[in-house]
């Protein structure tokens, strides 16, 4: 059996920093608005842990177990801010703080800096608060966590440069994205995301 093996990527990387990237949260008052929580120094991203679920016949063939993927347990996503108990994203009465109290599922979306203008939209609590100080010198720092509830979303401003650039830009993974988008492909189906170029992408 043959096995193909690309090239070398000598391509540049597209590797991003995180500077200019948002936390937001949307409004309790004004539903579909979201809200900046200020002062992130750290970003958490959305994940999970697979779980395994054994499926061993009593007539297996070879004496090992079985096993299928099982659920996801979705992440925690936490982040550091510089601690600022009056502003609003921050404080008691309409911040994390108070969002911890009420331990109401919220919609959450970060705003990355890369190239591709990523926006990951996921629904959350606020779990943990933790503010922490020092000495004279520190600043007041806060450590929280929100427990991801279900699977988050991804949309673009751009089309992903790598789908068009390796072999991951697979038909199947380009109308997969065209379908995440809501786009409708063009007549006729291409084998990059040019031909999505010129329909917008969800905000």
């Amino acid at each position: 059996m043959s096995v193909t093996i690309p090239p070398l990527d000598c391509v540049p990387s597209e590797a991003w920093i995180l500077n200019g990237s948002r936390l937001l949260v949307e409004s309790d008052a004004t539903p579909n608005t979201f809200l900046d929580v200020i002062e992130i120094t750290t970003f958490g991203f959305p994940g999970g842990a697979g779980s395994d679920t054994e499926v061993t016949r009593v007539n297996t063939c070879d004496r090992n177990r079985e096993y299928i993927s099982g659920l996801v347990d979705p992440s925690d996503v936490s982040f550091t801010a510089n601690w600022i108990p009056s502003a609003p994203s921050h404080d008691h009465l309409t911040g994390l703080r108070f969002m911890q109290g009420d331990g109401k599922l919220r919609n959450w979306k970060i705003v990355c800096s890369d190239s591709a203008g990523t926006k990951i939209d996921f629904r959350g609590y606020v779990r943990d608060f933790t503010p922490s100080g020092g000495g004279g010198g520190d600043v007041a720092a806060l450590d929280f966590t929100i427990r991801m509830s279900g699977t988050e979303t991804y949309s673009y401003t751009t089309p992903p440069a790598v789908m068009s650039t390796d072999l991951w830009g697979t038909q199947a993974a380009i109308d997969r994205l065209a379908a995440e988008q809501g786009l409708t492909p063009a007549a006729t189906t291409p084998t990059t995301p040019a031909a999505y170029a010129d329909m917008p992408l969800a905000a």
